[in-house]
């Protein structure tokens, strides 16, 4: 009967009602009766210990209400439990490595941002002037082999590959700067700190492999001048001799060019740091990638919807043993000639803590699950 609805909430009480009650409740004047204090011989009158009951009761009642309430929150979290633990085991793991790529990253940029030399846009200019470098070049070798009688997608595809052979041969120019900035940042690594020491080849100056660069130089200037003799002779045979030496010129003006591209865009520091940087923002995409995970949400979802449900019928079966308690004093307050009209002064009166009953009710019941589980095992 009370696990539904045994009293209404006081918020929900019409505020005329709680004014009719109040207005009903009168003492007499002193000079018309005697206020008797609540005797000594009674501690407690059994209607107390009836509504003690039945406030307890209601808290057990709700709770357990409550419980029902929540079930269906309480399984659907059950059910993203271990897809929410993998998924907040992942989440803790990429913690770890954003908090890595973080302080590699600190590292690179305390230890070389001050040697690099490229600009901030510098990437941009780069690989603008490449592309244009090559599709130039592609369309100086098309245009010849398709008047020399050559199937256009043919001519194209051969006029990529000579085109980008030729751009491929600038890359020299990248070995060419680093060996000349590692030059330049020449220190004694002994003065490193010791948390910069991982980082001192790069201050160890020119080294033996600077003869493969030169092979590498050697290698580039060959393409260079087999793409230029290709163009010269394509051009000569269709446009004359004069033709093979413009387009010629122009072909080993592109391959120049592209290694002046790579040479003045090359920085092996400002590579490491942009490397250091991408690592740490994948580290960081990754992270929030992995932290909006629906199973994560979901659980979570489900779990402050149970705790809430949880929480109202708590608060619900505390104000309705509120209620009861607020009756039981009535019940006393209706009969004075027998409990009195109020507490007696320094008496050993004193209203019973409601969590002390609850606790004791908790103990009793802990004590006779023990005394059955004993029974039961003797038996």
């Amino acid at each position: 009967m009370f696990a539904k609805k045994p009293f209404r909430p006081a918020h929900e009480d019409d505020t005329g009602e709680v004014i009719s009650r109040a207005e009903s409740i009168s003492y007499l004047p002193l000079d018309e009766a005697t206020a008797v204090p609540r005797p000594d011989t009674i501690s407690s009158g059994w209607h107390e210990h009836e509504f003690d009951g039945l406030g307890a009761e209601q808290k057990r009642l709700w709770a357990a209400e409550g419980e029902k309430e929540a079930r269906k929150a309480k399984i659907r979290g059950a059910a993203e439990r271990v897809r929410r633990d993998t998924a907040v085991h992942q989440v803790e793991v990429q913690k770890d490595e954003l908090a890595k790529a973080k302080a590699d990253l600190d590292l690179h940029e305390e230890a070389l941002a001050g040697y690099t030399r490229r600009e901030p846009h510098a990437k941009t200019m780069y690989l603008l002037r490449w592309a244009l470098l090559l599709l130039g070049d592609i369309a100086g070798i098309a245009g010849a082999a398709i008047l020399l009688g050559e199937i256009p997608s043919l001519a194209l595809l051969q006029a990529v590959a000579s085109a980008v052979a030729a751009v491929t041969a600038g890359l020299a120019g990248n070995d060419i700067r680093d060996a000349r900035l590692a030059r330049r940042r020449a220190r004694d690594t002994k003065d490193l700190p010791p948390q910069h020491q991982r980082f001192a080849w790069i201050f160890n100056g020119g080294d033996t492999g600077e003869r493969i660069v030169k092979a590498i130089v050697l290698a580039g200037i060959t393409i260079t001048v087999l793409i230029i003799g290709g163009i010269f002779a394509l051009r000569a045979g269709v446009e004359g001799s004069l033709g093979g030496i413009v387009f010629g010129c122009l072909a080993g003006a592109i391959c120049l060019a592209s290694v002046l591209n790579t040479y003045q865009y090359a920085d092996e520091v400002a590579d490491l740091l942009d490397r250091a940087y991408h690592r740490y923002i994948r580290a960081s995409n990754r992270l929030r990638t992995l932290a909006g995970a629906p199973a994560i949400a979901r659980y979570e979802s489900a779990a402050a919807e149970a705790a809430s449900i949880t929480a109202e019928h708590s608060e619900r079966g505390t104000a309705g043993q509120l209620k009861l308690t607020a009756l039981k004093h009535g019940v006393s307050r209706a009969n004075p000639a027998v409990m009195g009209h109020g507490p007696a002064p320094r008496s050993s009166f004193r209203e019973p803590d409601l969590l002390t009953l609850l606790e004791s009710a908790d103990g009793q019941n802990g004590n006779h699950d023990i005394a059955a589980r004993t029974n039961g095992a003797a038996s």
